[in-house]
C-alpha cells in the first residue's frame, strides 16, 4: 500500500543519480538539484581517489552542503546523529562521544577525523571531539562518513571509521557569504565566507564566531548529594542547574595555484563544564582548547596516467582546564594523623599541556590501464607532548584517595605531571583498484606502520564490488585496523603503562544494494567486528590491555526521490555488542538506531525538512540497580525561504525547531555518576539570516 502511494506521487520525469541528463534544462532549480545528486555519488575518502559510492570499498555515507542546509544542521554532531549506525552520546563533562556501530574508544579516539583529507586528531589522547564535534558547517562542501576500517590507508585511529570534512573552494563560492544566527540558550553566531578565483589563484577564506549560555538542564541530585546523604554534610549545589557558557572562534584559509595548495585552520574554544569531574555541580570547572593545522601540498602529473602528490604539515593542540573536586563543606581525606576533615574552601586544580605533530607524505597514483589503478605512498611523522603542568590547592600522596590540603594553589611536583615525550613513525601503503570486468571491482591493499615506541603494525584490506544485475550490486569488505596507544595512556602519571600494545580490530561487511526504480533505492549491510587488546583504565590498575569485544549487526537504508528536491529516506541499525567479560556490559550506546527524514520543496521559495531520531535498547552496567533507560524519539524541523524578495535575491532565511514535540529524555550515565541520568534539552529554536553577494 505504501509503495502504491509512492508511485501515485511519483512525477513523470525523474532522473537517477547515474543517468544525469546532459541537455541543459530551463528550470535552474532542477539543474541545481541534479548537480547535488551527482555530487552525492562520488567520494574520495575510501581509496584516496574519486570513485562512485557503489564501487568504493566499505560503507560510505555522504552529506552535501545542500542537505546540511535542508536539515537545519549547525554543527558536526547535528549531521553525525543522522548517519546510519552512528550515535552521539552526550557526556556530563560537555564533550560528546561518537560511537560508530557501537564502538568509540575513550573520547572517540578509535575514529579518525579529517579536514580536506588531513588528519586532525591530537596525539595526547588521540581524540578530536573537543575541537571538532561542534565544528560550524557554513563553509563545508560535503562530509564523507566511512563506517569501515581505514587503517589500510590512514594508519592509527581509523579503527571504527573516518569522518572527512571537505570545505568549500573559492571558485565554487564565487563571492561573499554573510551568515548570522541566534536562538535558544542565548546563542549568537556570525560568520563570513569569501571565495574567488583571481587570475588562477583560488582563494577561500572563512571566519566564524559563536557565543552561547548553553543548555542549563535542571539536576535534582548530583554525586555530592549522595555524599551529603551518607555523611550528613550540605555541600551540594543540587537541586540546581548545569553550566554551559561557551565561545568559539573558527578560521580557515585555502589557497590553490597551479598544483600547489595551502590549507590552514584554527579553532579556539572555551566552555564551562556542565559538571565538575566527579560529577558535581559547581561554579568553577571549565575547559579551553586551541588547535591549528597547516598543510602545504603539490600535485603534479609526471606522465600520462602517473600523478604525484607531496605534502608537508604541522598540527598544534593545546588544552587547559580548571576542575573542582571537593566543594566547600564536603569531607576531604587528608593523611594521618589528620584523617577526614571538612574542607573550608573549594578544592580545585588547574591543568594544561600542548602537543604537536609534524610530517611529510608522498603519494603516487598510477593508472596502469583504464581498468587498473594503483595508489601508493610513504609518510613520516614526528609527535611530541610537552609543557604539561598541574597545580592545585591540594597535593596527591602515595596513598590512593588521600590528599594534602594546601592554603593556596601550588605547582605539583614533576612526578605527578605528564612528562615531555616524543615519538615518530614511518609508514608505507599501497592499494590496487582493479576492474576485472565493468561490473566487478577488486580492491586490495594494506599499510605498514612502524612506531619508535612499540614497533610495527600491518593493516591489510580487501574489498569486492559486484553489480551482479543492472542496478543491483553487492559489496564485501574485510579490513584490519589499529589504534596506537596514546601518550596519555603510555605516560600519564601514575596510570600510564609503557608496555601497552596497540588495539586491533578486524571487520567483515557484506552489503546488498539496489536501485529498484530510477527514484527508489535501498541497501542492507551486515557487519561483524572483533576488537582485541582493548586499552582501558579500570580502578586500581592503571591503563592495561584488558580483553576483547565483538559487535555485529545489520543496517538498512532506503530513499525515494519524488523529484525536484522532494524525498523521503530512512535508515535503521540493529546491533549486538559483547564485551566478553562477565563483569561488564555495554551501557553508553543503544542497540537500536533509526532516522526517518522527509524533505518537501513547497515551491521555488520555500523548503521544509523534518526528521525523526529514534534511539533504544540500552542496558545498565553490571551492579547498577536503576531501571534501564527508556527508548525515545525526537523530531527536528527546518523551514528555508530564499529569493522571495525581488530586490534581495541573495537573501535566505532559515528557521529550525529542535525537539519539536518537547520530548523529555536523558543521556545515560554510569553507575556512581548521576542518579537521574543527564538531562537533555526540550524544545528549542534557532533563526538564521544569510546573504550572498
Amino acid at each position: 500500500m505504501g509503495m502504491a502511494i509512492l508511485f501515485l506521487f511519483n512525477p513523470s520525469t525523474v532522473f537517477s543519480e547515474e543517468d544525469i541528463p546532459v541537455t541543459p534544462k530551463p528550470d535552474e532549480e532542477l539543474d541545481e538539484e541534479l548537480k547535488y545528486l551527482k555530487a552525492e555519488t562520488y567520494v574520495i575518502t575510501p581509496s584516496k581517489i574519486p570513485q562512485r559510492i557503489e564501487k568504493a570499498p566499505g560503507s560510505i555515507y555522504v552529506v552535501t552542503n545542500k542537505q546540511i542546509r535542508q536539515m537545519g544542521a549547525r554543527y558536526l554532531v547535528d549531521v553525525v546523529q543522522t548517519v546510519p549506525g552512528w550515535y552521539v552520546w552526550e557526556t556530563y563533562w560537555g564533550t560528546p562521544r561518537i560511537f560508530v556501530r557501537g564502538a568509540s574508544g575513550p573520547n572517540s579516539n578509535r575514529l579518525l577525523f579529517m579536514v580536506n583529507s588531513h588528519p586532525v586528531n591530537n596525539v595526547t589522547d588521540g581524540s578530536a571531539t573537543s575541537l571538532y564535534s561542534l565544528l560550524d558547517l557554513d563553509n563545508v562542501k560535503q562530509i564523507e562518513f566511512v563506517s569501515s576500517p581505514g587503517s589500510a590507508l590512514y594508519g592509527s585511529g581509523a579503527a571504527v571509521g573516518v569522518i572527512n570534512i571537505i570545505t568549500e573552494e573559492g571558485a565554487n563560492v564565487d563571492g561573499l557569504q554573510l551568515t548570522g544566527r541566534g536562538g535558544s540558550f542565548n546563542t549568537w553566531e556570525g560568520n563570513a565566507l569569501f571565495g574567488k578565483n583571481i587570475k588562477g589563484l583560488d582563494v577561500a577564506a572563512y571566519l566564524d564566531y559563536r557565543t552561547s549560555d548553553g543548555f542549563r538542564g535542571h539536576v535534582d541530585r548530583d554525586q555530592q548529594s549522595v555524599y551529603d546523604e551518607r555523611s550528613g554534610t550540605h555541600a551540594s549545589l543540587a537541586p540546581g542547574s548545569m553550566k554551559g557558557n561557551m565561545y568559539q572562534w573558527d578560521a580557515q584559509l585555502t589557497l590553490k595555484y597551479k598544483g600547489f595548495k595551502f590549507d590552514g585552520k584554527y579553532i579556539d574554544r572555551k566552555r564551562d563544564a556542565p559538571f565538575g569531574p566527579l560529577p558535581i555541580l559547581d561554579d568553577m570547572s571549565n575547559y579551553r582548547n586551541q588547535g591549528y593545522y597547516l598543510n602545504l601540498s603539490h600535485d603534479a602529473t609526471i606522465s600520462e596516467g602517473l600523478d604525484l602528490m607531496v605534502k608537508v604539515y604541522r598540527n598544534q593542540n593545546s588544552g587547559e582546564s580548571v576542575e573542582q573536586y571537593w566543594p566547600k563543606g564536603s569531607w576531604f581525606h587528608a593523611p594521618p594523623p589528620t584523617g577526614w576533615i571538612k574542607t573550608s574552601k573549594d578544592r580545585f586544580g588547574e591543568w594544561g599541556g600542548k602537543s604537536n605533530r609534524m610530517g611529510a607524505e608522498a603519494q603516487v597514483t598510477y593508472e596502469i590501464v583504464d581498468t587498473n589503478t594503483i595508489v601508493g605512498g610513504i609518510t613520516f611523522e614526528y609527535q611530541k607532548v610537552y609543557d604539561f603542568y598541574g597545580k592545585a590547592n591540594f597535593m596527591p600522596t602515595s596513598m590512593e584517595g588521600v590528599f594534602i590540603p594546601l592554603p593556596t594553589v601550588q605547582e605539583w611536583p614533576d612526578k605527578y605531571v605528564m612528562p615531555t615525550k616524543k615519538r615518530n613513525f614511518w609508514a608505507a601503503y599501497v592499494e590496487d583498484i582493479w576492474d576485472i570486468r565493468d561490473d566487478l571491482r577488486l580492491t586490495i591493499g594494506g599499510r605498514y606502520d612502524h612506531y619508535s615506541d612499540f614497533g610495527g603494525e600491518l593493516s591489510p584490506r580487501v574489498g569486492v564490488n559486484w553489480e551482479f544485475f543492472q542496478n543491483y550490486y553487492t559489496k564485501f569488505l574485510y579490513g584490519r585496523a589499529f589504534r596506537a596507544p596514546t601518550f596519555w595512556e603510555l605516560y600519564k602519571l601514575p596510570e600510564g603503562n609503557q608496555n601497552l600494545k596497540p588495539e586491533i580490530t578486524d571487520t567483515f561487511e557484506l552489503s546488498f544494494g539496489a536501485r529498484f526504480l530510477p527514484s527508489f533505492r535501498g541497501q542492507i549491510t551486515f557487519f561483524f567486528k572483533e576488537a582485541r587488546d582493548l586499552i582501558a583504565d579500570p580502578p586500581g590498575y592503571g591503563y592495561i590491555n584488558w580483553g576483547k569485544a565483538t559487535n555485529q549487526g545489520v543496517e538498512l537504508q532506503m530513499k525515494y526521490d519524488f523529484g525536484r528536491g522532494t524525498f523521503i529516506s530512512m535508515n535503521y541499525t540493529q546491533m549486538n555488542i559483547d564485551l566478553h567479560d562477565p563483569e561488564q556490559n555495554p551501557w553508553g550506546e543503544p542497540e537500536r538506531l533509526g532516522t526517518l527524514s522527509a524533505n518537501i520543496r513547497l515551491n521555488r521559495y520555500l523548503n521544509l525538512n523534518a526528521y525523526l531520531l529514534y534511539r533504544g535498547g540500552w542496558s545498565r552496567e553490571k551492579g547498577d540497580a536503576r531501571e534501564d533507560p527508556g527508548d525515545y524519539a525526537i523530531v527536528n524541523a527546518t523551514l528555508i525561504a530564499k529569493s522571495f524578495v525581488k530586490e534581495l535575491k541573495g537573501l535566505e532565511v532559515r528557521g529550525s525547531v529542535l525537539n519539536l514535540f518537547n520530548k523529555d529524555y536523558t543521556s545515560p550515565t554510569s553507575l556512581g555518576w548521576l542518579q537521574d541520568d543527564l538531562p537533555m534539552p526540550g524544545i528549542n529554536f534557532f533563526l538564521e539570516l544569510r546573504y550572498t553577494f
